[in-house]
Order: C-alpha cells, then sequence, then structure tokens
C-alpha cells in the first residue's frame, strides 16, 4: 500500500511540474510575439555605436529580423547591486521582463536588451 500511495504522489507531482513548464513556456512565447515589434523598432532606432563613437558591427544591424529572441527577469548590464533595493534602477536591474534581441554570430554577438515595463531599449555585447 505504501508503494502504491508513493507512486501516486510521484505521478502527481509530475503531472504539476508538467503542467507548470507548458504553461511558462506558452506564456513565454505569447509575450515574445506580442512585444517583439515594438522591441524591434525600438532597437532600429537606436544608433548602433561604442560609448567612444565607434560602430559596433561591420555591417548595420536589423533589429526586424533577429536571429533569436527570449525573455529575461532583469537587465544584468545594470551596474546595480542585489542589496541597493533604495536604487532608482533596483527593478530594472533585476525584477523587470526584458526580450533580449540577439543579432547572430555576423554581427559579433550584439544584442539590444527591450524593457517591458519602461519602453526603452539599450544595445549591448555578449
Amino acid at each position: 500500500m505504501r508503494a502504491f500511495v508513493l507512486a501516486l504522489a510521484i505521478l502527481t507531482g509530475l503531472k504539476l511540474w508538467y503542467r507548470d513548464e507548458t504553461y511558462r513556456a506558452a506564456a513565454d512565447k505569447a509575450v515574445v510575439a506580442a512585444y517583439l515589434p515594438v522591441a524591434s523598432a525600438a532597437c532600429q532606432k537606436l544608433k548602433q555605436t561604442d560609448a567612444r563613437g565607434q560602430p559596433l558591427a561591420q555591417f548595420p544591424v536589423n533589429w526586424m529580423e533577429p536571429q533569436s529572441s527570449h525573455l529575461s527577469a532583469g537587465n544584468n548590464r545594470l551596474n546595480v547591486r542585489i542589496w541597493q533595493v533604495d536604487s532608482a534602477q533596483w527593478n530594472a536591474r533585476f525584477k523587470d521582463p526584458h526580450l533580449i534581441l540577439e543579432a547572430g554570430s555576423r554581427h559579433s554577438g550584439i544584442t539590444c536588451a527591450y524593457d517591458i515595463a519602461g519602453g526603452q531599449a539599450s544595445l549591448g555585447a555578449t
């Protein structure tokens, strides 16, 4: 009888895990599909240069057709530590959802992070 109860508990746990994973995957796809045009347009408007004014890539990046995109919680490029909770950028660094667009290997790993909550985009290299 113990083995039967243990097997039921394991199967219940697996079912809950599977439902959660499929829900999260579908939600991620829906958010990416909804915000991809907005993020692409915001990234396209940015100057594709570094802080010194040098171009980031040999060729301009077409953000309307990124190689890949995914969601991320927070933007790790911001210089805010986890204990600095009074910082104005704390939510953007650790909490706010970001849509990360990757330009691909032709453009030497350039990425554009679009802050969905703030509506701002920023360029960077991986």
